[in-house]
């Protein structure tokens, strides 16, 4: 097939029985005397999309990954405040947090919250108001957010109050983790 006949067609033009290519292209032969309104394609941009970069790997497309933001350990005497964070090696799009608390000891029942999201220097909260961390629980529902793009170099950061430090010998150790899409 000559390369010059590729086009980009619309859902309106499926009706003709071409080879489907997926994402709205089709391989078409355009018949004598009809006239499409298509735009064309560059035969090389869509062989070129079509192709394997290398044999046995697939295409570059989005998927759903996890990215750590690690974890922070509320001790008797320490600080109140401890920041989670991370630096993604790839761009990220994050769609959920998922935060998880472990407290050992009696007295350690302080309220943990969210004091300050940011990715790079955008704030993620729309107040000042502290977010609780129980509403980012695993098996939380309807959390998801539309927070910034992260592209590498930039850091996710997150400010985790706790609101009475925990006794002697007792811990509260907060992790997490954000789900999103990436390319991959």
């Amino acid at each position: 097939m000559d390369p010059d006949e590729l086009m980009f067609l619309g859902e309106d033009d499926y009706d003709d029985g071409g080879e489907d290519l997926g994402r709205g292209m089709r391989i078409y032969r355009p018949r004598r005397g009809t006239v499409r309104h298509s735009r064309r394609v560059a035969a090389r941009r869509v062989a070129q999309a079509l192709k394997q970069p290398l044999p046995g790997v697939s295409r570059v497309a989005p998927r759903k990954f996890g990215m750590g933001l690690g974890t922070v350990q509320f001790v008797n005497g320490g600080a109140t405040t401890l920041t989670l964070s991370a630096d993604p090696q790839k761009p990220f799009k994050a769609q959920r947090l998922m935060l998880d608390v472990a407290r050992t000891g009696a007295t350690a029942t302080g309220l943990v919250t969210i004091t300050r999201f940011q990715i790079g220097v955008n704030s993620q909260r729309i107040n000042t108001k502290a977010w609780p961390v129980a509403a980012f629980a695993g098996d939380s529902v309807d959390t998801l957010l539309a927070l910034d793009p992260v592209e590498p170099g930039v850091n996710v950061e997150l400010d985790i109050t706790v609101s009475a430090a925990p006794g002697v010998g007792e811990t509260i150790d907060v992790g997490g983790m954000l789900i999103g899409l990436t390319l991959s």
